[in-house]
């Protein structure tokens, strides 16, 4: 199993100041909340051809504070991040054209489904955050 890790800076304050106020449940519930909702958008914005990437994204707690969320996929970070283009050296079967020698492979581009996932997930919940930290109690 492959992984890559996502670290989300400034935690440590939020989590102290919220633990200040009370609220340590509060970043808990919001922690896990981001988690599901990166996990839910990932597998919306995967890179589709058979499914199985979207279908193998989940969330798992890790710590307290802290939460993993992936695919257990061998290609999972390829798409992700992409490649250097490398040598195959064999018959490929491209699709829409039939199979095809190839020595050199161009390499995948990268097509960030989890980064966009994250930022998508913070972005719509920062406002709930900003409220909380402002003392503000309406949802």
């Amino acid at each position: 199993m492959s992984s890559t890790v996502i670290e989300v800076r400034g935690l440590e304050y939020l989590i102290r100041e919220l633990e200040r106020r009370g609220g340590g449940d509060i970043i808990e519930a919001f922690l896990r909340e981001i988690a599901r909702e990166t996990s839910r958008r990932a597998g919306q914005l995967a890179p589709r051809r058979s499914g199985a990437l979207a279908s193998s994204i989940s969330f798992t707690r890790r710590g307290r504070t802290s939460y993993s969320v992936g695919s257990s996929l061998e290609y999972a970070p390829y798409l992700e991040f992409g490649t250097r283009p490398f040598i195959v050296d064999s018959p490929v079967y491209v699709t829409g054209v039939g199979w095809r020698y190839i020595y050199l492979h161009p390499g995948i581009r990268p097509r960030p489904y989890l980064m966009n996932a994250v930022r998508l997930s913070f972005h719509e919940r920062r406002s709930v955050l900003n409220s909380v930290l402002s003392g503000s109690t309406s949802k």
